[in-house]
């Protein structure tokens, strides 16, 4: 299961939303994409997309933020989407809980 942080949320809110008014014209009465978390070599992405059957969808205020397939899921087990703080400024961060002798974080 995907966790997803309130200040995690307005992070990927304003992305979503800065998305949608930049590269997205939709049709009156059509839903508004969400943001698709894709795993990849260097590390995680977004792209707008909407949610398919058995995908975990995460809301905001009422509204589709992040979709993460069932996929993604299996990679990540139990994870919470956050914000770090790093040299370039607030970053998102995904922490998979691991477990060992107890419970750990590990940094994805």
């Amino acid at each position: 299961m995907i966790n997803v942080t309130e200040e995690a949320k307005v992070i990927l809110r304003g992305v979503l939303d800065d998305a949608l008014g930049q590269h997205v014209r939709l049709p009156q009465g059509t839903p508004e994409p969400a943001l698709r978390l894709l795993i990849e070599e260097d590390g995680a992405s977004f792209a707008l997309d909407y949610p398919e059957s058995g995908d975990e969808v995460i809301l905001h205020g009422g509204r589709w933020l992040l979709i993460v397939s069932p996929a993604i899921v299996e990679i990540l087990g139990d994870s919470t989407v956050d914000i770090v703080d790093s040299a370039d400024g607030a970053q998102l961060s995904i922490q998979r809980e691991v477990p060992t002798n107890g419970h750990a974080k590990e940094a994805a």
